[in-house]
């Protein structure tokens, strides 16, 4: 079971809404009251309710702005045939009560639907004695309630998201719902963040990581659909950063282990170009990857997005919606093809001309270098591998 509250000045409008007075509302189709407090006569009509209510509520020395409270109870679609009217008159009472409404007159209607059985409950704000009933962190109890009154009930448990009714859901919820779905089933079919990112793109949605350009630190996931952007966490609790990490691998640890394949081929292949009279010597003085690496993944401070990828291709990339600065421009959401072109960009020192892996005498001249690298930066924009440490055999 799970309650929703709504706040509100006007009884009549509140009566008129749950009895469907109007009978515009099809999903209200049905409705009707299955129960009224002793303060309501059976026959008064929504009118003479709403008179009644009223002046129940102006009871006691206080000026309420919202003295109207209307709760809706919905129950999943598998408690149906147990949900006699007694049952829901029972489980409306005693949610009244431990909410703090235990002497308030208030009445319930239910409303017929198959797929989302729910009822809807009216109650005013003052009791008999004309005491304000308090409405301080009134959300969280009204969760906490639910949940114990489905468990003393023995009601359907929701698995959460699962069984919202996406029919139901219009703009910013059904594009997070879309997302919902998107992401539990490319979960399903990917073992890769490539492979993810792009069965995503499928359903028409993006996904961008959060790359704090000050601390060089990527903080987070995000996801964007039909002009709606969610954080991982917004989404679920299950679709953060940490969370996928734990199925696709750390971006770090990925390009690290890439970065070292990449290397030791180019290194072995360098090698085995050399006359047996240079081989040994160049054996000994070409570094390998764990001689430029002995502690294992660096410890980096990634560049900002903007110096690693150029002026250039940074506004190009914001002119065409790839790429989104925040606002206060201190981070940037990138595509995963620029956050792996960020990653590797503190590697090229290391690996190229002069840098760590012992300048022209890794075999990679001027040409070469230019070119493998940026070969190897778009391989690895496309990434198909998780972080794994690749086993190398000698190719002699």
């Amino acid at each position: 079971m799970i309650a929703k509250i709504v706040k509100g000045q006007n009884f009549k409008g509140a009566i008129d809404y749950i009895t469907d007075i109007y009978g515009k509302d099809k999903q209200k189709k049905g409705a009707r009251l299955i129960y009224h407090s002793s303060g309501i006569p059976p026959n008064a009509d929504n009118r003479m309710m709403a008179m009644l209510m009223d002046s129940y509520a102006r009871k006691g020395d206080h000026n309420l702005g919202e003295p109207v409270r209307h709760f809706i109870l919905s129950f999943s679609r598998w408690d149906s045939p147990k949900l006699t009217d007694e049952l829901m008159t029972r489980i409306w009472l005693e949610f009244l009560t431990r909410m703090g409404y235990k002497d308030t007159e208030n009445i319930l209607a239910r409303h017929k639907s198959a797929k989302n059985p729910h009822m809807h409950g009216l109650t005013t704000r003052v009791d008999s004695k004309g005491n304000v009933v308090s409405d301080s962190f009134e959300e969280g109890r009204a969760a906490r309630v639910a949940l114990e009154l489905t468990q003393k009930y023995g009601l359907h448990i929701s698995s959460g998201k699962v069984d919202v009714s996406r029919d139901r859901l219009r703009g910013k919820d059904k594009a997070k719902y879309k997302i919902y779905d998107a992401i539990c089933a490319a979960k399903e079919k990917t073992e890769t963040w490539k492979g993810f990112e792009d069965e995503l793109a499928k359903d028409d949605i993006k996904m961008k990581l959060h790359v704090n350009n000050v601390t060089g630190k990527i903080l987070g996931v995000s996801f964007s659909t039909e002009g709606f952007s969610f954080s991982g966490r917004q989404i679920d609790k299950s679709m953060t950063l940490a969370k996928l990490s734990e199925k696709y691998g750390d971006f770090i640890e990925i390009v690290h282990e890439n970065v070292r394949e990449h290397y030791e081929e180019k290194r072995e292949a360098y090698l085995h170009r050399l006359p047996m009279s240079e081989y040994f010597t160049a054996l000994r003085t070409t570094k390998t990857f764990d001689d430029i690496y002995p502690n294992g993944v660096p410890k980096l401070k990634l560049p900002s997005v903007r110096t690693a990828i150029g002026d250039s291709m940074y506004d190009k990339l914001v002119d065409q919606g790839d790429l989104i600065p925040s606002k206060d421009g201190n981070s940037d959401f990138v595509p995963l093809a620029v956050l792996l072109f960020v990653i590797l960009t503190p590697y090229q020192p290391q690996l190229s001309v002069g840098g760590g892996g012992g300048g022209q005498s890794s075999g990679w001249g001027k040409k070469d270098d230019d070119d493998e690298r940026w070969k190897f930066k778009f391989n690895m924009s496309v990434l198909h591998s998780k972080s794994k440490k690749p086993q190398y055999k000698p190719k002699r």
